[in-house]
């Protein structure tokens, strides 16, 4: 599995750095799969209250353990803390427009209380595993690799150089067995690419991110979550 997430942080640490979009067919020898990546957040002006919290969490959480159970499902979790992000579910579909039905049928979302953005996301196969029990909860961090205040879609020697640098600094998180998960997002917007660390702390997490030269450089910005996953779904789950 390390292996896997070695192979796939040099192939796609080029993708965060340049402006085109990517897509499977090139990251297939890497053997890359398509996900779409929902992003469960506050909607802009959520809908009332519902009258019964309990219960719609109740069925919010039903509605996820059948898309898991239905082979859509990667995996799901949700978000510490009280900001706009609240929780994140990978599928495995056909389309963005498949992904995008499957959320809407969400009751939470249904209710006005959550809304979804959708990303495909290249990552490697494998590495996730669709195991779903919130009583159960391991702790994870969940990095979005922004576009930075140096960002530019220039190649240079400069900025190949910040690339190599950047992929190297992949490589070494990822056999430090702190780094789980890397790949970039298939939409070409501000997001470029998605980290997920396994560390003691949300701090430690951060200042590996922030280590990266790409990120010292100001190419890329780093934002980091807490996010929580079932117990079995990644990698080297310690039990945290």
């Amino acid at each position: 599995m390390r292996t896997m997430l070695m192979t796939a942080a040099a192939a796609l640490a080029a993708a965060w750095l340049v402006s085109g979009t990517f897509g499977p067919t090139a990251l297939a020898q890497e053997k890359m799969v398509t996900f779409y990546l929902c992003l469960l957040v506050t909607p802009a002006n959520p809908a009332k209250a519902p009258a019964d919290p309990a219960q719609l969490q109740i069925d919010h959480l039903a509605n996820l353990k059948a898309i898991m159970a239905g082979g859509k499902g990667v995996i799901a979790g949700p978000v510490a803390g009280d900001g706009r992000l609240q929780g994140i579910l990978v599928l495995r579909v056909g389309s963005v427009e498949e992904a995008k039905a499957l959320t809407d049928a969400d009751p939470a979302v249904k209710a006005g209380q959550l809304a979804v953005e959708i990303h495909p996301w290249f990552a490697a196969d494998g590495i996730m595993k669709p195991v779903f029990n919130p009583a159960d909860l391991a702790t994870y961090y969940f990095g979005f690799l922004k576009k930075g205040p140096a960002w530019t879609p220039e190649r240079t020697p400069e900025t190949q150089k910040i690339q190599d640098a950047h992929m190297a600094h992949l490589n070494e998180s990822g056999k430090s067995g702190k780094l789980v998960i890397a790949g970039p997002l298939g939409d070409n917007g501000d997001i470029r690419g998605i980290l997920v660390y396994k560390t003691a702390t949300i701090d430690e997490a951060r200042a590996i991110a922030a280590a990266d030269p790409a990120v010292k450089a100001g190419r890329l910005a780093v934002e980091m979550h807490t996010w929580y996953v079932s117990k079995g779904a990644l990698p080297w789950d310690d039990g945290r």
